[in-house]
């Protein structure tokens, strides 16, 4: 058989915890991934596991192991991060794979105490299992090399694509008009928001998100942000370094900390701030289209 034939037969797998139609960044964007490989018809297999990962009961790992040992040799899989950091049990049953792993956001940042220590243990080892490693931003590509000594050339970054939304003409009127755009979870941090809000008069708080989860799992970009900022829509946002990244600067307001009445300081002086608009008008970034980011997810995972 020539080389030619083995590239053409080689066999894909995607690996994934959960609900897939879960309303969350990281599974958006991996729901996206295989929609776009069945529309171009590139065969991407999907594997669902439980969702107890990343911390899987025993007959989980089990039922895992029985999986991959029907997988043919040198089959190439790719591992949402939530599986990946925590199968070390299992690590020498991938050495007959090529691995590809997709990290939001390493799983040591998530927690505290022995349970981060658990999962940089765990990334120390897994890491070095990888042929590549694809990641949504280019923080998290930063800081995978400088932690894990990984060859940035393993490291991918493919960015969510960002669908345009509709534009809609609203009746404008004299309240402060705020959408809150989330999954209901604690570390949204929604007390505060509605603890700022008591200090200002005639607003209206609008809040859209899925209320039938809590996770402490964060995902590393912001995608409703990136949404409103395609509609040149006013942002607050609180300050990070990937946050900053994905936004840039213009026209965009950063909260500092979470101190009472920091931000609904920011509010009142910004609401109807004309300044800021045309400086959100101006704003350049530009962010890759579904297509694009499923296209470039596939062409990296074809060339392992």
């Amino acid at each position: 058989m020539n080389k030619r034939s083995v590239i053409h037969n080689k066999s894909y797998y995607f690996i994934y915890p959960g609900d897939i139609n879960t309303k969350t960044g990281g599974y958006i964007y991996e729901k996206n991934i295989l929609k776009r490989a069945k529309k171009i018809k590139f065969n991407l297999n999907a594997i669902k596991l439980a969702n107890s990962f990343p911390f899987p009961k025993e007959n989980d790992l089990k039922n895992l192991k029985k999986t991959l040992e029907k997988l043919p040799d040198n089959a190439v899989l790719i591992f949402d991060g939530l599986v990946f950091e925590c199968i070390d049990s299992i690590i020498n049953f991938l050495d007959r794979f090529v691995v590809i792993a997709l990290i939001h956001h390493p799983l040591y940042l998530e927690f505290n105490g022995n349970q981060s220590q658990f999962f940089l243990k765990n990334a120390k080892k897994l890491y070095k299992k990888t042929k590549k490693i694809i990641v949504t931003s280019s923080d998290t590509k930063q800081l995978i090399f400088e932690k894990f000594k990984i060859n940035k050339r393993k490291i991918h970054v493919v960015e969510p694509g960002i669908e345009k939304l509709k534009k809609y003409k609203l009746k404008r009127d004299k309240n402060i008009n705020l959408l809150s755009v989330g999954s209901i979870i604690e570390r949204k941090n929604y007390h505060y928001l509605l603890n700022e809000l008591r200090y200002i008069d005639k607003i209206k708080l609008n809040i859209v998100g899925d209320i039938t989860r809590e996770s402490k799992y964060y995902n590393g970009f912001g995608m409703s942000l990136a949404n409103a900022l395609q509609l040149k829509n006013m942002i607050i946002t609180y300050k990070t370094k990937t946050i900053m990244n994905t936004l840039k600067r213009d026209g965009i307001i950063y909260l500092n900390n979470f101190k009472e009445k920091s931000l609904s300081k920011l509010i009142t002086k910004n609401a109807f701030n004309s300044d800021l608009s045309k400086k959100l008008s101006q704003n350049k970034r530009k962010f890759l289209t579904p297509i694009q980011s499923g296209d470039l997810f596939i062409k990296i995972i074809k060339n392992a």
